[in-house]
C-alpha cells in the first residue's frame, strides 16, 4: 500500500484556517450507480455515499475499524455493541438502531447484492433507543467488518418496498444526495445531521471521457479527476496535485487452465520468469506500482510478505526445454507433442493500461519461445469469451473485495461465473474454508499469508502488477486526505480558499 504526492510538494507557509463554502466538480470515467441503501454499488458510489448514509465505522488501510455513525464499538467475540451518534434523518427523525435492524433484515434478501454480510448473524436487537447489538452463531475473523452497517429509514419501510432498489433519498451524513442519474451525481451540505458541518457546499460528480476530464481540468472547469489514466498523467502532473494510490488492484493475464497447455504449471511459471516486470512498472505506472504478489492486496488490510519469482528468462528457457517443449520446426515456437506454444491474448479494447502491458508481456514471451498474439475485443464481447470459457488466455484486472470473500473467484466448488480460468485447488479450498473461522489477528494472518503463497505457487494467472491509481486534485483544494481505501476517505474535511473558488 503507497500513497505518494507526484507534483505540489514544495515547501509551503502554515495553511489557512478552513473555510466553509464553494464547490468541488469531480470526473469518473465509469457510469454511476443509482443510491440505493442495500444494494451493491460500483466503488466510487459507495464511498461517495459514505458521508450520505455513514456507515457505523470504516475499516481503515491497516485492518482497524474506525467508529463513524456510532461513537463507541464494542467487540465481546459472540455479539458486536455499538453506541449511536445523536443523529437525524434529513426529515427530522432522529437515527436509531431500528434502522440498523431493518438494515440487516433487508441485507438477508435473496435479491439483496450483500447478503454475505449477514449469513451467520443470530439476530439483530435494539438493546435501547441508542445501542444496536449484533450476535452471530460463530466467532469468523470477519464478523466485525461484516458488523459495519450503515442504516436505512425505517420509518419509512413498508413491506410493499423491493429491497435492492428501495430508494427513500434520505440523508444522515455531512452530505445529502440532491440529483443522480448514471452519468452524474450531486451532493449538497446537509446541516441538519449532528455531524460536524461538511466544509464544501456542494460535490459535483460527473462522467466523461479521459480526453474530456484533462482538457476540462487544465481550463480550470474540474478539479478533481478520479483514476487518471497513466498515459495522460504527464499532461496534468505539473498543473495539480496528483496521488498515487496502490494496493486497491491488480492487472494478470488469466489463463484457461482447461487448456492442456496451460494445465501444465510448467508453462505458467516458466511465463511468469520470462515477464521483465521491472520494465512494466517502468513504462506503465511510471515506477510507482508494485509487483502483483497474488490473490490479495493491501487494501485487504493484508501485509504481503510473499516474495516473487525472479525474472529469469534463461532459467524459464530451461525449464520449458526440459519438460518437452522444444522449437522443433525452428519458426521461434515451442511445441511438444504437436502441440504449440502459441495463442491469442484477449485485452479489452480502450484500456491503454491493459493493452500496453499485454504487449511487454507478448515481447518477453517470445524471447523464450512463446507466442501470444494479442488481440482487442470489446468489453461486452470479452465477458462472453469469459463466461463461456472460450478463451486461451486473457488480460485482466481485480478489484479484490475488501471483505475477503474469496470464495466467488478462487473456490473449486463454488461454480461461479468469476473463476474464469477453472482454477481447483483442494489446498487453497481447505484455506478458504478456515478463513471462515479464524478467531485471533494471528490465525488471520497466518491463513491469509498461506492462500496468498499457494496460489501464486499454483500461477493459476500471471500476477502482474498493482498498479497506481491516479488521483488528481487541484492545487485550491485543500484538507484532502485520500487513501488506498477511498480517495474520497474525509471528503468533509475538503476546502477551498474563498478567493481560489470558480465562479
Amino acid at each position: 500500500m503507497v500513497v505518494l504526492l507526484l507534483a505540489g510538494c514544495g515547501r509551503r507557509a502554515a495553511p489557512p484556517v478552513p473555510e466553509s463554502g464553494g464547490t468541488v466538480r469531480i470526473a469518473v470515467f465509469h457510469p454511476l450507480d443509482s443510491p440505493a441503501p442495500v444494494a451493491a454499488l460500483d466503488p466510487t458510489t459507495t464511498q461517495l455515499l459514505e458521508h450520505v448514509l455513514p456507515p457505523l465505522g470504516r475499516i481503515d488501510e491497516i485492518g482497524n475499524a474506525k467508529v463513524y455513525l456510532a461513537r463507541q464499538i464494542i467487540d465481546t467475540g459472540g455479539s458486536v455493541e455499538f453506541t449511536l451518534r445523536h443523529v437525524r434523518w434529513d426529515d427530522g427523525q432522529p437515527v436509531t438502531p431500528a434502522d440498523f435492524v431493518l438494515a440487516a433484515t433487508l441485507l438477508a434478501d435473496p435479491k439483496g447484492g450483500e447478503r454475505a454480510r449477514v449469513e451467520l448473524l443470530r439476530a439483530a436487537t435494539a438493546v435501547n433507543d441508542s445501542t444496536l447489538r449484533l450476535e452471530y452463531l460463530t466467532m469468523y475473523g470477519r464478523r466485525l467488518r461484516h458488523s459495519l452497517l450503515a442504516p436505512v429509514p425505517s420509518h419509512l419501510w413498508t413491506a410493499t418496498q423491493e429491497p435492492a432498489r428501495w430508494a427513500p433519498r434520505l440523508a444522515c451524513g455531512p452530505y445529502k444526495v440532491v440529483g443522480s442519474a448514471g452519468d452524474r451525481l450531486a451532493l449538497v451540505r446537509n446541516d441538519v445531521s449532528g455531524f460536524p458541518p461538511a466544509r464544501l457546499d456542494s460535490v459535483q460528480v460527473e462522467v466523461m471521457s479521459p480526453d474530456e476530464a484533462v482538457r476540462r481540468f487544465l481550463h480550470g472547469s474540474i478539479d478533481a479527476i478520479e483514476d487518471l489514466p497513466v498515459t495522460l498523467v504527464e499532461k496534468v502532473r505539473h498543473h495539480a496535485n496528483v496521488v498515487a494510490l496502490v494496493g486497491r488492484s491488480y492487472v494478470f493475464m488469466g489463463w484457461n487452465l482447461h487448456d492442456a497447455r496451460f494445465g501444465m504449471p510448467v508453462v505458467r511459471r516458466a511465463a511468469a520468469q520470462a515477464v521483465d516486470m521491472q520494465r512494466i512498472l517502468h513504462d506503465w505506472t511510471l515506477g510507482f506500482g508494485d509487483p502483483s504478489r497474488g490473490p490479495l492486496v493491501p487494501a485487504q488490510a493484508f501485509a504481503d510478505t510473499n516474495s516473487v519469482l525472479p525474472y529469469d528468462p534463461a532459467a524459464a528457457a530451461r525449464a520449458l526445454e526440459a519438460a518437452g517443449w522444444i522449437d522443433s520446426d525452428r519458426d521461434g515456437v515451442r511445441d511438444r507433442n504437436g502441440a504449440r506454444l502459441a495463442f491469442h491474448l484477449l485485452v479489452p479494447d480502450g484500456d491503454p493500461l491493459r493493452a500496453g502491458i499485454a504487449r511487454c508481456v507478448s515481447d518477453d514471451l517470445k524471447r523464450v519461445g512463446i507466442a501470444a498474439e494479442v488481440r482487442m475485443l470489446s468489453t461486452r464481447e470479452l465477458l462472453q469469451r469469459l463466461q463461456s470459457r472460450s478463451f486461451e488466455a486473457f488480460m485482466g484486472q481485480w478489484y479484490p473485495d475488501p471483505g475477503l470473500d474469496l470464495d466467488p473467484v478462487w473456490r473449486s466448488d463454488s461454480g461461479d461465473r468469476h473463476n474464469y480460468v477453472g482454477y481447483e485447488s483442494p489446498v487453497a479450498d481447505s484455506l478458504l474454508t478456515r478463513m471462515w473461522h479464524e478467531r485471533s489477528d494471528e490465525e488471520r494472518a497466518d491463513v491469509l499469508a498461506h492462500f496468498q503463497a499457494r496460489v501464486y505457487a499454483d500461477q493459476p494467472y500471471l500476477f502482474l502488477v498493482e498498479q497506481p491509481h491516479f488521483l488528481v486534485l487541484a492545487r485550491r483544494i485543500r484538507g484532502a486526505e485520500p487513501n488506498v481505501i477511498s480517495p474520497y476517505w474525509n471528503l468533509p474535511q475538503w476546502w477551498i480558499p474563498r478567493g481560489e473558488r470558480q465562479r
